[in-house]
């Protein structure tokens, strides 16, 4: 509904003002742990136990390597992957 949405992108914005370039592991904290408490509707969610958040996902790319990071909140494991771009001239 809109007022949650509305309270979301509050939320967003406020995460942007304190981080003005924010780093993937700020951003990966930012998605789990931002709400105000009502299980239903924060960020990382849980509806009755039919529809719930689980799994958080961030790819951070800079000049030489893009790394993805995936966290299941099932099995409370984190996995990070690097891969560097192939040095090609064309």
């Amino acid at each position: 509904n809109s007022i949650q949405q509305e309270k979301r992108e509050k939320w967003f914005e406020q995460f942007l003002q304190n981080n003005k370039q924010p780093c993937q592991i700020e951003i990966m904290h930012f998605h789990k742990n931002t709400g105000d408490g009502d299980r239903e509707n924060d960020l990382v969610m849980n509806r009755d136990d039919q529809y719930f958040t689980v799994s958080i996902s961030s790819i951070a790319i800079s000049e030489n390597e893009y790394t993805m990071q995936y966290e299941d909140l099932i099995y409370n494991d984190i996995n990070t992957t690097r891969f560097a771009f192939a040095n090609t001239t064309y």
